[in-house]
């Protein structure tokens, strides 16, 4: 018969283990620091980017037939004929989604100005009067822009009376 022997773990050996876990807890939080830290600076560092549609900061355009079609090529391997093909059908799917957004943006468009009205009210209410200038500036400009890239603009103003 054979007998086996049970290891008990000395003071010092319990210490070091519990050395151990304590440098892997520092270590798991460093990393997980330096995580958040680089990315909070590359979320920044995006917003900063002079390179970005100013007044879409926060998000990507939409992408056209063409830009879509080189992202599948690329990851497909398409054939040309296959090319052909998916852009007819990618050039058909945009000009639906365009007439489908401009038919929602009129069909909320009382929503929208209630919304945007009451925003701007409360956006004013805090700020000073040169703030409110230059806030009064941004929209302009930011509205010139809207109207520029899509082709219309819903007209708030004319609720009003």
């Amino acid at each position: 018969m054979k007998f086996e022997f049970c290891r008990l773990d000395t003071p010092q050996m319990l210490m070091e283990k519990d050395m151990n876990r304590k440098q892997l807890s520092l270590a798991a939080m460093l990393i997980l620091a330096a995580l958040l830290t680089t990315g909070t600076a590359l979320a920044q560092a995006q917003r900063a980017d002079p390179s970005r549609s100013p007044d879409r900061p926060w998000h990507h355009e939409p992408r056209g037939a063409e830009q879509q079609l080189a992202h599948l090529d690329h990851a497909l391997d398409l054939t040309d004929e296959q090319s052909l093909q998916l852009l007819e059908v990618l050039q058909l799917a945009e000009t639906e989604r365009e007439a489908l957004h401009a038919r929602a943006m009129e069909s909320f468009q009382p929503e929208i100005c209630a919304l945007r009205q009451n925003t701007e009210a409360d956006i004013f209410a805090i700020l000073t009067p040169e703030q409110a200038e230059s806030f009064q500036q941004l929209q302009q400009e930011r509205a010139a822009r809207r109207e520029s890239r899509h082709g219309y603009m819903p007209d708030c103003l004319d609720e009003d009376g």
